[in-house]
């Protein structure tokens, strides 16, 4: 591990354990908006483990609407994978007919996509 990311995690590490620390006293959760006094669903948390709850649902919902946005070039990216795939073993194919052209008796052992200049153009 990278000394700078140990660091910042001991850090992040101390100020989690301050904040638990001086949030120790219970809070009433209620899920009930109608009654106050008498909640029909209530729980009593620490006020750090409400706090540390919330953050990560926030971390949760966070990271994926962030992966839901990002949805078009992960699309994107496969179709790229594809087609670079399909291109790559057309090219291994294309390779090995034109291995195949080469090795066979008759053919040039040297081909060459120009003609070589004759000698009467060469003094013109």
């Amino acid at each position: 591990m990278r000394f700078r990311t140990l660091v910042t995690l001991i850090f992040v590490t101390l100020v989690a354990v301050v904040i638990a620390i001086a949030n120790r006293q219970s809070v009433v959760l209620s899920f009930d908006p109608f009654s106050q006094e008498t909640p029909a669903l209530a729980f009593s948390f620490p006020l750090y483990v409400v706090m540390f709850a919330l953050f990560i649902l926030g971390v949760l919902v966070g990271g994926s609407s962030s992966w839901l946005s990002q949805g078009r070039w992960r699309k994107r990216a496969r179709q790229e994978k594809r087609k670079r795939t399909h291109l790559e073993k057309d090219l291994d194919r294309k390779t090995k007919e034109v291995e195949k052209i080469a090795a066979s008796p008759g053919s040039p052992s040297k081909p060459s996509a120009l003609p070589e200049p004759s000698a009467d153009n060469a003094s013109s």
